[in-house]
């Protein structure tokens, strides 16, 4: 038994069929959710890096985890 007979090429192709039809379902019928923008509050900075002003927030994000930066030696000094 090589596994090429028709009944398992038969049986392939329905699992395929299948998943394809699942996903189709999954993402066709699960509508994007609503913009959420009138409920983000940009959080304070320093005015060299804030936005120009009539900006608008459009996403908040979450995250979880550490950002770490570190100082490099340059020929004008640290950067």
């Amino acid at each position: 038994m090589n596994g090429n007979t028709p009944k398992n090429h038969a049986a392939r192709r329905i699992l395929r069929n299948a998943c394809a039809v699942v996903l189709g379902a999954a993402f066709g019928l699960s509508p994007p959710g609503a913009a959420q923008a009138a409920h983000v509050t940009p959080p304070g900075m320093p005015s060299a890096i804030q936005a120009p002003p009539g900006s608008k927030a459009f996403l908040e994000g979450h995250a979880v985890g550490t950002q770490n930066y570190i100082c490099l030696p340059s020929a004008s000094g640290p950067r």
